[in-house]
């Protein structure tokens, strides 16, 4: 009898033991415990390479479906990490938008709204402050004079390379017309995909031995759009304007987008050209890489040609992200979550096993890389305080998972969109409160009501005292600004 009591002991113990195994490598599998980090695991990334691409719509990349192949090597990394479907940029500005991703901030904080304009404060908290608190090494590599250092960005960063006077865009802009672009002295303020790459190359060698933060920032997707010689290494042509008067039309679409794609690609060769650097130097397998853009652009489809900076239609906010960890358990997913460009911060934060600053606003999209349930998002928030062409009126916007609501204080007026019916944003649903009054009270009153006091909530989310610094650029320098459409 006590033999059948030990060996049923026994067995109980055996069984008990392998349902543990088995329910820890099913977890395993699935996802990491809620809140546990990456470190808990021994499988913290040591680096961390931040892209972001200017101007870059999501419906012109291979991997968002787009019927051209011009985004292979983006593919990839697609392929190798975590496609967001639904990700927003706080403002289709690019130092603003910028900002925001650095800072993990929204604007109605950080109160950086315009180029050229404003300046991030030295009080505010960057991902290259907290990185390099950390031991990074930190390194930035841009591609237009409106990211230059002056306006802020360069807090945290050992190495903030901004030198554009070199460049072969230089040279041709001079060969296209100098008086289209209103320049007499110095043309340089923006630089190609390769040379920008070549610069950030050098920089991993150099620092290839001890963690590190990279971001490159790349300008090629902007207007105008050049087209290259077979060897890549020459101008012949260009888009987005004709030369001959300065002048934007329609005449010119087809052309532009032709070569907007083409300089689409060239960004994604060099993209692809770092990541051989990386596996080269046996890098790829710790270190982070996060691919963005800081917002889109407008070809026309809501009346205006590249409208980014103006309006706040999902052309020129709804931006790409994709997210390779190596710690990954999945890969190819497509999240399909509603997410902000303010979320890279801290999800950034979190793969790395730092603290998240306590003035981010962003949440992080850890848990989304793991698949874990319970992931609640947030409304998305927009703003543009650019008021040319807008009647001066500032526009802020907020978008639910399929409603969005664009609000122009100034001159009192709303605009409502189904996403999911219509994605496209040609019917503003407000309209209908004119023909079908109570119709549109009894549906859609409701919705516009919600959204809107979630906006002011928003709006009203200003944190702390800190200042609201203006920048006076020299007459140089707005000449190049003025030459890319920022300032008039």
């Amino acid at each position: 009898m006590k033999k059948a009591n030990i060996l049923l002991l026994s067995l109980f113990v055996i069984i008990l033991g392998a349902i543990l195994i088995i329910r820890a490598n099913r977890r395993d599998m699935w996802h990491f415990k809620s809140g546990e980090t990456t470190e808990a695991r021994g499988a913290v990334p040591e680096n961390i390479v931040l892209i972001t691409i200017d101007t870059l719509r999501v419906d012109h990349l291979s991997c968002y479906g787009y019927e051209k192949n011009t985004s292979p090597n983006m593919d990839k990394l697609a392929d190798k990490g975590a496609l967001f479907l639904k990700a927003t940029c706080q403002v289709p500005i690019t130092l603003p938008s910028h900002t925001s991703i650095l800072t993990g901030a929204l604007p109605v904080y950080h109160q950086v709204r315009l180029n050229a304009e404003d300046v991030l404060a030295d009080e505010h908290v960057t991902l290259a402050e907290t990185l390099k608190a950390e031991g990074f090494s930190t390194g930035a590599f841009v591609s237009a004079i409106v990211l230059e250092s002056q306006f802020g960005l360069g807090q945290g960063f050992d190495t903030y390379d901004e030198d554009f006077t070199g460049s072969i865009l230089t040279q041709t802009r001079w060969q296209l017309g100098r008086e289209i672009f209103h320049i007499k002295e110095d043309a340089s303020f923006e630089r190609r995909a390769d040379e920008t790459t070549q610069a950030a190359i050098q920089w991993v060698r150099e620092n290839r031995d001890q963690k590190f933060f990279l971001w490159i920032h790349y300008y090629d997707p902007h207007a105008p759009y050049y087209s290259y010689d077979e060897t890549g290494s020459e101008i012949v042509d260009q888009g987005g304007l004709d030369v001959a008067t300065g002048i934007v039309h329609y005449g010119i679409l087809e052309k532009s987008l032709r070569y907007y794609d083409d300089e689409i690609t060239l960004t994604d060769l060099w993209i692809g050209r770092l990541v051989d650097v990386l596996d080269e130097l046996e890098l790829t397998g710790k270190t982070v890489i996060v691919i963005t853009a800081d917002h889109g652009e407008g070809f026309g489809e809501k009346g205006d040609l590249y409208e980014h900076v103006f309006l706040l239609y999902e052309t020129v906010t709804h931006v790409p992200l994709i997210i390779v960890d190596p710690a990954m358990r999945h890969k190819g997913v497509k999240i399909a979550e509603r997410v902000q460009t303010i979320d890279i911060f801290p999800t950034v934060c979190e793969l790395l096993g730092v603290q998240t600053p306590q003035t981010v606003q962003g949440a992080s999209l850890a848990p989304l890389l793991r698949k874990e349930r319970g992931w609640k998002p947030v409304p998305a928030y927009s703003e543009t305080h650019n008021p040319k062409k807008l009647n001066k009126s500032e526009l802020y916007a907020l978008l639910g998972d399929n409603w969005k609501l664009i609000w122009a204080p100034q001159r009192g007026g709303y605009s409502l969109y189904d996403l999911d019916e219509d994605p496209g944003e040609e019917n503003n649903l407000v309209a209908i409160s004119q023909s079908r009054p109570d119709f549109f009270e009894k549906k859609y009153l409701p919705v516009l009501k919600d959204m809107d006091s979630q906006l002011k909530e928003v709006l009203a989310t200003k944190v702390g005292t800190l200042p609201e610094v203006k920048k006076e650029v020299d007459e140089s320098t707005r000449r190049k600004l003025r030459s890319l459409g920022y300032v008039d």
